[in-house]
């Protein structure tokens, strides 16, 4: 079987998708300590210049899952700042911020972790009136 070649992205979307990526490799060398998957990442994506469609596919495969927490990471940091800049806060955007906050110190067990995780999908999928 013939594997099928991955669909053409338009100019706009390949220029999105490079930024991404130049953010994602200035995310992983900010990191004290990196895994075998993400130093794996953070090479295959500096030999072709953060260019998605240069990466072989076995490293295409690798770098999408390690963007995964990577893109939780960051609609973590953006629901805060954006909740953070608001006058009256709800009960449910205060807990959010008050378990980020402890997110950033690193002093969030597993399960807030997951809490905190599941706030921030559930206030993005269903906003909450201010």
């Amino acid at each position: 079987m013939e594997m099928e070649k991955a669909k053409k992205r338009g100019r706009p979307a390949q220029l999105l998708q490079i930024a991404e990526l130049h953010a994602f490799v200035e995310f992983l060398e900010q990191q004290e300590q990196l895994s075998d998957l993400q130093s794996q990442v953070l090479k295959a994506l500096n030999s072709v210049d953060c260019n998605f469609e240069g990466l072989t596919q076995t490293d295409q495969v690798l770098v999408k899952e390690a963007l995964k927490p990577y893109r939780e990471h960051l609609k973590l940091k953006l629901l805060f700042e954006e909740l953070n800049n608001l006058p009256l806060k709800t009960e449910y955007e205060q807990k959010f911020l008050d378990l980020y906050e402890l997110f950033q110190k690193n002093a969030l067990d597993q399960m807030e972790l997951n809490i905190l995780k599941t706030l921030a999908t559930r206030y993005l999928n269903f906003p909450f009136p201010s």
